[in-house]
């Protein structure tokens, strides 16, 4: 809540840290976004968040305002989306028009990147606006794909330490415990297996023992 992290962690192979702080912002404002789910005019005024809030934002001069709270839109989205998702239809389709308006994103950032690249539009509000509909477009994709399959115990077991993944893989890819050594593509692919393997491995042992925590907690 009051950004321990931050948005400029400042700790060479903690950097992703960032998104903690964002991310118990958007739990904080659930009810609230919970109470405007249930309005009749629910879509309208969070398409009307979804729009006007990052540009607001991005008109202040440090960085902060706009990294932490842009993924409110986004989450508001999100949370308005499950809560309705039986009335979603997921069909192939819809999935290749989500392909297609995942490529126009992309290509938009792309060009951007190239034009803007530095500067508050680009980072602030083009940014924010691609990858939040390129990720919505991504889960409609797979979502469509593999709606009829049932989950492996193997995806399962990765999906339930994601969490932990995300938080430790960058610090042995990047800072002082990183794991690439040398600039040959042997070696790069050694280091990048070698990081997959010592991440998961430290992710399943970390998240084991704050299942413990969190039993005695109850």
């Amino acid at each position: 809540m009051f950004g321990l992290q931050g948005s400029n962690v400042g700790i060479l192979g903690a950097g992703q840290t960032w998104f903690i702080t964002s991310i118990i912002i958007c739990y904080l404002c659930t009810p609230l976004i919970r109470k405007i789910a249930n309005n009749e005019y629910a879509n309208v005024i969070m398409a009307m968040l979804y729009v006007i809030f990052p540009c607001i934002l991005s008109l202040f001069k440090p960085a902060w305002p706009s990294t932490l709270l842009c993924p409110i839109t986004s989450y508001s989205i999100a949370y308005l989306i499950g809560k309705n998702i039986n009335k979603i239809d997921f069909k192939m389709n819809y999935a290749f028009i989500a392909i297609l308006i995942l490529g126009t994103a992309f290509g938009i950032r792309f060009i951007s990147r190239i034009m803007f690249d530095g500067t508050f539009l680009y980072e602030r509000v083009i940014v924010q606006y691609t990858s939040s509909i390129g990720a919505f477009c991504i889960c409609y994709i797979i979502s469509t794909l593999f709606k009829d399959k049932k989950v492996s115990k193997c995806l399962k077991k990765l999906s339930s330490v994601s969490f932990e993944v995300y938080l430790f893989h960058y610090m042995f890819i990047v800072g002082p415990v990183s794991l690439y050594r040398g600039t040959t593509q042997f070696m790069w692919l050694v280091s990048s297996i070698l990081v997959l393997l010592v991440t998961v491995i430290i992710s399943t042992i970390v998240h084991m023992l704050s299942e413990k925590v969190l039993v005695l907690l109850k």
